[in-house]
């Protein structure tokens, strides 16, 4: 709401771009500095703890993923239509030090996210982009990064995905419990041992957790336990209108503009939900990401229904003036 009744001019929409990317940036440098340098973890080589952000909480590798992520795709959509020279520069600067930390993360669904969101901005971007995927591949060659990306450590991925699908078997019980409703989005909600041990007990033997995860590390099946269904089948409408807005911005706009920063939030959001399948997205930095997406979503349509608006009345106005002027003067 703050966002889009105040970032609601093209002017602004574009300071609100350069603010994510450079406090992102920042973020990032900064991360790395603490994490490798100050903490002393490996930067190479095969340990675990290569892993930006390994037990750090609040900013766990796939939360610095998701934010990184989003300013990486504004960096380059911002860089194929800037045209002063020394903002290109910086933006690529800025892209490589986003894309940098979201390889460092090692976490599967940015990675994967990445790629997929890149490959969705290679029709409009084509030479850009390969260049992008170049760079990328060097940097995975280089990084730690290629350790989870060769066959074997892929397949050892799925076989312990066992973990995962447990812990959903254990919050399915829930909305078996409440399906309308759901539980409630209260923040400490996972925090109640006695309610995650209530339904763990109720998991056939085989699914059950030794000791029950507190999320379900699952976009859909969150918002499924703590809204019900009837709460998931709202958000995947408002998901749904989100996409038909970007797609009428992009066919209806009078102004390049618009139809370019809607692609790229279409683009992100879709990075989003790759990621929201992996990890928690509904709370935290990464729901302020997703609502971030969605108030700039909401001031590109506004704008270009605005625009809409005024070259009626311009067309108005001409037809009117020319009429005036081809009348009769009595």
């Amino acid at each position: 709401y703050l966002l889009f009744n105040f970032f609601n001019t093209k002017k602004r929409l574009h300071i609100l771009i350069w603010t994510i990317i450079i406090s992102t940036v920042i973020f990032s440098v900064w991360i790395m500095i603490y994490y490798y340098l100050i903490l002393g973890h490996p930067i190479l080589g095969p340990s675990p703890f290569t892993k930006l952000g390994l037990l750090m909480g609040e900013i766990a590798s796939n939360i610095i993923g998701i934010s990184t992520l989003f300013a990486m795709l504004l960096c380059l959509y911002q860089f194929t239509r800037e045209e002063i020279g020394h903002r290109k520069i910086l933006l690529a600067i800025c892209f490589c030090i986003t894309a940098i930390a979201t390889l460092a993360t090692q976490t599967r669904g940015s990675i994967l996210a990445m790629f997929v969101s890149l490959l969705l901005s290679f029709p409009k971007n084509k030479k850009t982009i390969t260049v992008i995927f170049l760079f990328l591949a060097i940097f995975i060659v280089l990084m730690p990064v290629r350790n989870i990306l060769t066959p074997p450590a892929i397949i050892e991925r799925i076989h312990i995905m066992d973990d995962r699908i447990n812990a959903w078997y254990c919050f399915g019980e829930m909305v078996k419990d409440y399906p309308l409703t759901g539980i409630g989005f209260g923040m400490q909600t996972y925090a109640d041992d006695n309610l995650l041990n209530k339904y763990n007990e109720k998991v056939p033997i085989k699914y059950r957790q030794p000791e029950p995860m507190k999320a379900p590390h699952n976009l859909v099946v969150d918002i499924a336990v703590r809204l019900g269904l009837v709460g998931l089948a709202s958000f995947f409408y408002i998901l749904f209108e989100f996409f038909r807005m970007g797609r009428h911005i992009i066919k209806n706009n009078k102004d390049d503009f618009f139809g370019h920063w809607s692609l790229c939030l279409m683009v992100a959001l879709t990075a989003l939900f790759i990621q929201g399948m992996f990890e928690n997205t509904m709370s935290g930095p990464p729901a302020i990401v997703f609502y971030t997406i969605m108030a700039m979503m909401a001031i590109l349509w506004h704008l270009n229904k605005k625009q809409d608006i005024d070259g009626q009345s311009e067309v108005v106005d001409n037809q009117t003036l020319s009429g005036q002027r081809g009348s009769p003067v009595g």
